[in-house]
């Protein structure tokens, strides 16, 4: 059996929806947290490794926390802790989105169909409620995973398991579902079937120049679209991605990139996974594509390439494991690009995601004792300053989106707060 499988990509922030006006960042999914870190350790980036090099000197520019309100028909116990179980905290170039997960319990027990309501705001002082999501069918292993946005508006994706019949493809995490919206309220779901004749894609992403899909299959396979509406599928030149097995897409400046590994993906007899070597590929039409080279890259077990977005022209890729469904593990190998073709090697510590973008620069929560310590910026990834921040916070970060008026946070309590100018 050619078992294909691939870990949960904490971040959908890579390059997935940067708006043409705004400069609002791609969405994150909900980070998972490094373990805490011993009482002399320096403090870390959520969901990384421990930073190896030091932030530089604190900017002038002034940052302030103030505390949002909670979008409506949220209850939170006497014991802080959120009632309502599932949040997805996004943002475009029109505000925030909050997509509000539920279970019908009215029976007193869960059938497993959930609801999902998309609640938004401008400024994250007031909320309207949106339209419930169509989710015939969905469970609850489906949740929105990403919000990108794109000359056609907003689409929300939604991520779960996927095996085809054949467990020819079987990944804990595919793109399972898509809606479009232009407001972020109002809500029409795509048929997966009827736009890409498959019915589940493995990524889909978004910019200023369009969309794109990638397959799950072995076969590579690409999608293209200019409003995310109607989809036409690329006829990609011969030779130009044999061998590539893909794991994400990304809409750059001046065209598209791909990311994933090279080698065979099948297990052996005796039970052990080969090689896989990280690679990423780039495009100007989404027809022919040429493989960049990634200095020093190594070939081991299980490993793919991502992207990061850091600020138009500003690119990071890393490696993580595409094996089992079990939390996404990193290495040492990160590169950096201004275009997406020409790579070069990072300095060590320069990554250490989860990042979100403003379209200007990127940023990331440090954490130190497992509590919120600070936010730093960077406008490459390369070189990270924190933030000259003043009033009370939040005590940790469940995830981050940055829209028009700053950085929105939602602490694990299902507060939210707003890191902005000040």
């Amino acid at each position: 059996m050619n078992l294909v499988a691939r870990a949960f990509r904490v971040l959908a922030v890579a390059g997935l929806a940067v708006g043409a006006a705004a400069g609002c960042s791609a969405p994150n999914s909900t980070p998972s947290h490094a373990a805490e870190p011993s009482s002399t350790a320096a403090p870390t980036a959520t969901a990384s490794a421990s930073a190896t090099a030091p932030a530089s000197a604190t900017p002038t520019v002034k940052f302030l926390w103030t505390a949002r309100a909670l979008p409506g028909g949220v209850a939170v116990s006497t014991e802080g802790v959120l009632e309502m179980p599932s949040d997805s905290l996004f943002a475009w170039s029109g505000g925030y989105v909050v997509f509000r997960e539920t279970e019908d319990m009215s029976d007193g027990k869960s059938d497993g169909q959930i609801t999902i309501t998309p609640w938004v705001s401008r400024d994250g002082s007031s909320w309207q409620k949106g339209q419930p999501l169509d989710v015939t069918g969905f469970w609850d292993t489906t949740g929105i995973a990403s919000l990108i946005e794109g000359p056609g508006g907003l689409m929300a994706v939604s991520d779960g398991p996927y095996s085809n019949d054949d467990d020819s493809v079987d990944v804990p995490h595919a793109v399972a579902g898509l809606w479009t919206s232009t407001d972020g309220k109002a809500w029409k779901r795509v048929n997966l079937a009827k736009a890409f004749g498959v019915q589940a894609l493995g990524y889909v992403a978004a910019g200023p120049g369009g969309y794109i899909a990638c397959g799950l299959s072995d076969a590579p396979a690409v999608w293209l679209s200019s409003d995310g509406i109607k989809w036409r599928s690329a006829t990609l030149a011969k030779g130009s991605l044999a061998g590539a097995h893909l794991g994400s897409a990304y809409v750059v400046q001046g065209g598209y990139l791909l990311a994933g590994w090279t080698g065979t993906p099948a297990v052996d007899a005796s039970d052990t996974p080969p090689a896989t070597t990280p690679a990423i590929w780039s495009s100007h039409d989404g027809v022919s594509w040429s493989e960049a080279t990634l200095p020093g890259v190594v070939a081991s077990s299980t490993k793919q390439a991502f992207v990061t977005t850091i600020a138009l022209g500003h690119y990071t890729a890393a490696v993580e494991t595409w094996s089992c469904g079990c939390e996404t593990t990193r290495d040492d190998q990160t590169w950096s690009s201004t275009d997406g073709s020409d790579w070069r090697t990072a300095p060590p510590g320069s990554w250490d995601g989860p990042v979100v973008s403003d379209g200007h620069q990127g940023f990331r929560m440090v954490t130190y004792g497992g509590s919120l310590d600070n936010v730093e910026s960077s406008p490459d990834g390369l070189v990270w300053s924190r933030l000259a921040v003043s009033g009370s916070g939040p005590a940790d970060d469940l995830s981050a989106a940055c829209g028009p008026l700053g950085l929105m946070v939602e602490a694990e309590n299902g507060t939210f707060w707003l890191l902005a100018k000040g």
